[in-house]
């Protein structure tokens, strides 16, 4: 389990939220993918019933729609909140009640940052201008390989391989594909195979090391960081 803080888009008050807090558990796996809900007055309680398992309240609310998670956290880097506001507001416009600012979700260098819940997919340097046509894509069940990241619970090898499949065969939905096993060749290369509609094909994904940078707003200089590319795909051997 991954903890986030959330917050609706626009100006925000100090202090406890009119009616209490939204405190939800998102279960991203294939085929279960749902949000459950509950409103509390005092966030100690709920923790207090997590710390045993699952709470033991009724929820409010079980959720099965696209929730659209964007990171704003400007303390953790400025970049975030810089370029992750614009998108959650643009956002919020399109699918209003839809959309929560969220604290960190990783990969300060891909902002804006984008968590698709309840099924988990991550979106990077998502414009503001896409927002009605991003919306568009995900509640019609399909990704957007151009801005998609990964998927949650996949091995960065195995995310990148199913991102370039989606793309090179043409297939956005979002239950088309999936990733049956990686076959790690050396250090800079590996095999995926990928199940599709028509059978499985192989995706071969390299890895590279990438020269120093300064990777976000904040970030020191001379960081080197590890990029996951498909370079082709092809029928099983």
């Amino acid at each position: 389990m991954r903890l986030q803080a959330i917050r609706r888009p626009g100006k925000h008050e100090v202090g406890m939220p009119a009616g209490g807090y939204h405190v939800g558990i998102a279960d991203t796996a294939v085929g279960a993918a749902t949000i459950t809900w509950w409103r509390v007055d005092d966030l100690a309680d709920i923790a207090a019933e997590l710390e045993l398992g699952w709470p033991t309240r009724p929820p409010a609310e079980i959720d099965d729609a696209p929730l659209y998670l964007v990171c704003a956290h400007g303390r953790h880097d400025a970049c975030c909140a810089l370029r992750g506001r614009p998108v959650a507001q643009a956002l919020q416009n399109v699918r209003p009640g839809r959309v929560w600012e969220t604290t960190h979700l990783g990969g300060d260098r891909f902002a804006a940052n984008l968590l698709v819940l309840p099924t988990g997919e991550l979106y990077g340097r998502v414009p503001p201008a896409l927002a009605a046509d991003f919306a568009d894509a995900v509640d019609a069940g399909n990704i957007v390989p151009a801005l998609m990241r990964g998927r949650i619970g996949l091995q960065p090898i195995a995310q990148a391989a199913l991102i370039y499949a989606h793309d090179r065969l043409g297939i956005p939905a979002r239950d088309a594909l999936s990733v049956m096993s990686v076959r790690q060749v050396d250090a800079a290369l590996a095999h995926v195979d990928v199940m599709t509609p028509s059978g499985s094909v192989v995706v071969t994904v390299a890895a590279e090391t990438k020269a120093p940078a300064q990777l976000t707003c904040r970030g020191p200089l001379g960081v080197k960081s590890r990029e996951y590319r498909g370079v082709s795909i092809g029928a099983p051997q």
